[in-house]
C-alpha cells in the first residue's frame, strides 16, 4: 500500500511537470513511478508522448507498446507507436501497427490519416512518385513566380504580406535559392518565395521589396506566419537569409512554435523523390503537433464549457428561488391617474386601430405595466394587443393579447416575463384594437402631457395626453413570471408558463365581501411578498377569486399556502378552477364536479408550515378560467391569528397531465 502511494505521488508530480512544459523533470518522475511498481496505461501513454516530443523515439515506442500490452484496444497507444516508428523511418512496422489499431477502431480518423501518410514512404510508393515527377517535369517546365504582395491582413494598416499570412502558405524558401526550386514541379499554393531585409534585429522589422527593388513601408512581424510549416534552404546564403528572421521569432515565441529550418542538398533537383519524402515527413510531423495542440484546446474548451454550464445551472437555481421568494418587492416608478377621457377606435371602425407612446421610464428594471380600462359593456368581440419593445435594438420585451370579454373597468396588469438586465434604452408601448364585432372598449388617458415625445399617437395623429398608466420596476434578474395574456414570441415558439406575477394576482376580488366593521379585512393583497390573505371567519368560508388567471393550453395549477402566525390554530384550505359561468361560492359546498372544473378538496394546514395544493385538469384549458381560493376554521378551532395566505401560483402545461 505504501509503494502504491509513493508511485502515485511521483506520477501526479510528473503530470504537473509535463503540463508546465518541464519535460525532462517529468520524464524522470514518470520513470521513478514505473520503477516503484506503477503499471498503468495512462502513465505509459503520457511518458511515450513526452519521449516523442523530445525526439527519443525508441523509448517512446517501448512505452506505447507497454500500454498496448495492458490494453490491446488503447487507440492512443497505437497512434503514439505509429508516430514513433515513423520518426525512426520504420515505415513497414508503422503500417502494421496502424492496421492493428484500425482493427479495433476502424473509424478513427487519426489512424486513417497516419496510414495514408506512412504509405507515401514505402519504397514502391516513393519510387512510383519519383518516376511520375520526372515524367511530368519533362512535359512541362513550370517556374515558380516570386510573389511580392502589398497587403497584410493582420498587422497595422492591412497593407502588406498578404500571402505570407494566408492559409495557402506551407513552406517558405529563401529567394537566393529560387533557381534550384524552379527545377522542381512545385504547386504554386504550397511554396512561396519572398524577398525581405532584416534591418533592425532589436526591433524585429522587415521590409518587403517590390519588383523594382523599391522599399515599402515598415511592418513588424511579431509572430510566425500561421500556416508556415517550415523553411527550406539549399545554400549557405539562403540559410543566412532566413536565420535572422527565425532568430527574431525565437526571441518572442515559444521554442515549439518555431517551424523547422530544413537544409536540403544542393542536388535536390536531381532526386525529387528524396525531396518529397523529406517534405512529407516534415508535413506529417507538423500536422501531428497541430493535432496535439488542437486536442489540448478541445479539452480546455470542454472544461470551459462545463464550467459555463455549471454557472448557468447555478444562475437558474438562484432565479428560480428569487422568482418564488419575490424579493425585493416592486416599486412604483411612474403613475399617471385616469382623467375620465377615453381613447378607443371610432364607432363602426372594424379595422385595426393603433396607439403608440414612449414610456417615461427606461427598459432596465421595468417589471409591470398597468393600463386603465374604461367601462366595458362586453358587447364587442376582439382582442386588445399590447406590445413593449426597445427603441434602439427593436427587441420585444413583452407582448400580450387580452380578449375583450376579459376586460373589466379598472387597472389591467401586464407582467413582463422577466426584468430586463440589458443596457438602458427608451421603450415604446404599442396598443392595437383588433375588433371584429361591436364597439371596442377604451383606455382612459391621463392629464395633459407637455412633453411631445410622451404624448399618445393615435393612428398617426398626436393627442395632447399620455395614457393613464402605472409602471412598476424591480431589481433586474430577480423575477421570472408570466401573465395569462402573454403571447407567443413567434408562431413556432413554445408558449411560456410559470408563476403568476403581481399584475395578475393583485387583481384578486372578494367573493365573500369584507365587512366595514372588521379591524383587518379578511381578504387583502400584500405588496410585500405578493401574497393574498384570506382570513377565515368562524362558521363560514372566506372566498377570493383571481379572474381569468388560468390561461388556455395550461393543465396544472399549484399554489403555496401558509398560516403565518405561529400561535394560530389549524386552518383548512381549498382551491378550485371555474369558468366565467360558474358560481365561485357553490364550488366548495360539496364535491360535485359540475360545480367546478377542478377542485382540490379541503386540506388541514398547521401554522407556519408552507404547503402546496395542486389541481390537474383532465384536458388542457380551452379558455381563460378563474382561480378560486377558500379558507375555513375546523370545528373547535379559533379564528384569532388565522392569517391564511396564498402565494406562488404556478400555471403549467405538463405532458401527460391531461388527455390532450
Amino acid at each position: 500500500m505504501a509503494e502504491r502511494k509513493n508511485w502515485e505521488e511521483y506520477a501526479f508530480r510528473a503530470k504537473e511537470k509535463a503540463e508546465g512544459n518541464q519535460l525532462e523533470e517529468a520524464i524522470a518522475l514518470y520513470e521513478k513511478a514505473i520503477e516503484l511498481g506503477c503499471d498503468q496505461e495512462w502513465v505509459y501513454i503520457k511518458l511515450g508522448g513526452i519521449y516523442n516530443n523530445v525526439g527519443k523515439y525508441k523509448l517512446a515506442y517501448v512505452r506505447f507498446a507497454q500500454a498496448i500490452a495492458l490494453n490491446n484496444q488503447n487507440v492512443w497507444g497505437y497512434i503514439g507507436a505509429v508516430n514513433a516508428l515513423g520518426e525512426e523511418e520504420k515505415f513497414e512496422e508503422a503500417l502494421e501497427k496502424c492496421e492493428a489499431g484500425l482493427q479495433f477502431h476502424p473509424g478513427n480518423k487519426d489512424l486513417q490519416f497516419l496510414k495514408g501518410e506512412i504509405r507515401k514512404f514505402l519504397p514502391e510508393i516513393v519510387e512510383e512518385q519519383g518516376s511520375l515527377m520526372e515524367e511530368s517535369s519533362k512535359k512541362e517546365q513550370r517556374q515558380v513566380d516570386m510573389k511580392v504582395q502589398g497587403e497584410l491582413k493582420i498587422f497595422t494598416k492591412q497593407d502588406y504580406l498578404k500571402e505570407l499570412y494566408s492559409s495557402k502558405t506551407k513552406f517558405l524558401v529563401a529567394a537566393i535559392d529560387l533557381e534550384i526550386f524552379q527545377k522542381l514541379k512545385l504547386k504554386e499554393e504550397t511554396f512561396q518565395a519572398y524577398i525581405y531585409k532584416l534591418t533592425d534585429i532589436g526591433k524585429g522589422k522587415i521590409t518587403v521589396l517590390g519588383e523594382k527593388e523599391v522599399d515599402q513601408d515598415w511592418v513588424e512581424l511579431k509572430i510566425v506566419p500561421t500556416f508556415c510549416l517550415g523553411f527550406l534552404t539549399v545554400s549557405e546564403g539562403g540559410e543566412k537569409e532566413i536565420e535572422g528572421l527565425v532568430n527574431w521569432w525565437k526571441a518572442g515565441c515559444k521554442e515549439d512554435a518555431i517551424p523547422p529550418l530544413l537544409k536540403l542538398k544542393e542536388q535536390v533537383d536531381k532526386n525529387p523523390a528524396e525531396f518529397w519524402q523529406l517534405i512529407a515527413r516534415e508535413t506529417s510531423r507538423e500536422t501531428n503537433k497541430i493535432a496535439a495542440r488542437l486536442s489540448k484546446i478541445q479539452r480546455q474548451y470542454l472544461d470551459l464549457r462545463t464550467h459555463h454550464e455549471n454557472l448557468q445551472n447555478a444562475f437558474a437555481i438562484v432565479e428560480e428561488y428569487l422568482s418564488q421568494a419575490k424579493l425585493p418587492p416592486l416599486q412604483l416608478a411612474f403613475e399617471n391617474p385616469p382623467e375620465k377621457q377615453v381613447v378607443k377606435p371610432e364607432p363602426g371602425r372594424i379595422n385595426k386601430t393603433l396607439v403608440k407612446q414612449l414610456l417615461p421610464v427606461p427598459s432596465r428594471g421595468l417589471a409591470l405595466i398597468e393600463l386603465y380600462v374604461a367601462k366595458n359593456y362586453q358587447s364587442a368581440t376582439g382582442e386588445l394587443r399590447v406590445t413593449v419593445e426597445g427603441i434602439d435594438d427593436k427587441n420585444t420585451l413583452g407582448k400580450w393579447e387580452v380578449p375583450y370579454q376579459n376586460l373589466r373597468e379598472g387597472w389591467l396588469g401586464l407582467d413582463l416575463p422577466n426584468i430586463d438586465m440589458g443596457r438602458k434604452q427608451e421603450i415604446q408601448l404599442t396598443v392595437e384594437w383588433l375588433t371584429r364585432i361591436g364597439p371596442a372598449p377604451g383606455l382612459e388617458i391621463g392629464a395633459v402631457q407637455y412633453v411631445p415625445e410622451f404624448q399618445v399617437d393615435l393612428n398617426g395623429e398626436k393627442v395632447n395626453h399620455s395614457l393613464a398608466m402605472r409602471l412598476w420596476s424591480g431589481l433586474p434578474g430577480t423575477r421570472k413570471v408570466v401573465s395569462p395574456y402573454l403571447a407567443k414570441p413567434t408562431d413556432t415558439a413554445e408558449l411560456k408558463f410559470g408563476y403568476l406575477g403581481k399584475g395578475t394576482i393583485s387583481k384578486v376580488i372578494e367573493v365573500t365581501p369584507n365587512s366595514s366593521e372588521e379591524e383587518m379585512h379578511g381578504i387583502r393583497y400584500f405588496e410585500e411578498g405578493e401574497k393574498i390573505l384570506t382570513h377565515p371567519r368562524g362558521g363560514g368560508l372566506t372566498i377570493a377569486m383571481i379572474p381569468f388567471a388560468f390561461r388556455p393550453e395550461a393543465n396544472q395549477l399549484t399554489a403555496t399556502v401558509e398560516t403565518q402566525h405561529p400561535q394560530a390554530d389549524q386552518v383548512e384550505y381549498a382551491l378550485a378552477l371555474i369558468t366565467e359561468d360558474m358560481n365561485p361560492e357553490e364550488c366548495f359546498e360539496q364535491d360535485n364536479p359540475k360545480l367546478a372544473l377542478a377542485y382540490s378538496g379541503w386540506s388541514k394546514v398547521e401554522p407556519q408550515t408552507p404547503t402546496q395544493i395542486r389541481l390537474v385538469l383532465a384536458a388542457s384549458a380551452k379558455a381563460y378560467y378563474h382561480i378560486v381560493m377558500a379558507t375555513r376554521i375546523p370545528e373547535g378551532k379559533q379564528e384569532n391569528l388565522a392569517w391564511a395566505t396564498w402565494l406562488n401560483f404556478l400555471v403549467e402545461r405538463i405532458e401527460g397531465g391531461g388527455n390532450d
